[in-house]
């Protein structure tokens, strides 16, 4: 009975030949169009849910108010920061600043300049030590509270490796950024974040650092 019915259905697609290549084709497309949107739906909703306390973290961001209405920041100010971190003391807050476009000079053994060069078009950030915790960064080599050390950097296992050949011999090695008045030493190296975060950091110093070298307080 079954096979009758295979034998009917392959005559009738056989006679309208034209019909049902466009019918199955279509088909075809609009199955691979739900999967490839199914996937990219489930990557989005999937940034930071390898947190054990994602659903305890919030991105603050700031609103302006003009003519043409309501207009949403993707931060605010670190003053701001500052006094929420004493108004509400029962809360974890970190500051984060993302740079772009850094030269990256890894210095030599003997501290010279004319070690390698790099331009970092992303994934450079100042920020706390709370940072770390904050995102369960998991250290390879040194530690978090490194970042309490306005001249130290802690570097991604892909940056160190980069930088140095060895994510290894990357621990006590100096980098120079060309937008900042110091050297920074390496005290640290983490593993590598996912893809899907929102903060991809791979090379972090101090924001107090930052400051520190950079006082108009512009990457």
């Amino acid at each position: 009975m079954f096979l009758n019915f295979l034998k009917t259905a392959f005559r009738s697609l056989f006679r309208q030949r034209r019909h049902a290549i466009l019918n199955i084709s279509g088909l075809a497309v609009a199955l691979a169009a739900c999967i490839v949107i199914f996937l990219v739906i489930q990557y989005e909703y999937s940034y930071d849910r390898h947190l054990d306390g994602y659903k305890s973290i919030y991105h603050i961001v700031g609103t302006d108010k003009d003519a043409e209405g309501e207009h949403y920041t993707t931060g605010i100010s670190f003053p701001a920061v500052k006094m929420m971190r004493k108004d509400y003391p029962q809360y974890q807050f970190a500051e984060l600043m993302q740079n772009s476009g850094v030269q990256i000079t890894a210095k030599n053994l003997d501290g010279s300049m004319n070690g390698k060069k790099f331009i970092e078009p992303a994934g450079v950030f100042y920020a706390d030590p709370e940072i770390m915790k904050m995102f369960e960064v998991k250290f390879l080599a040194g530690s978090a509270e490194s970042l309490k050390d306005l001249n130290s950097v802690v570097l991604s296992r892909t940056m160190a490796s980069k930088y140095f050949g060895d994510w290894k011999e990357a621990m006590g090695r100096r980098i120079n950024m060309d937008n900042l008045s110091s050297d920074f030493q390496v005290a640290g190296v983490f593993e590598d974040l996912p893809t899907n975060t929102d903060f991809p950091f791979t090379l972090v110093i101090s924001y107090e650092g930052f400051m520190k070298y950079n006082p108009s307080g512009w990457p």
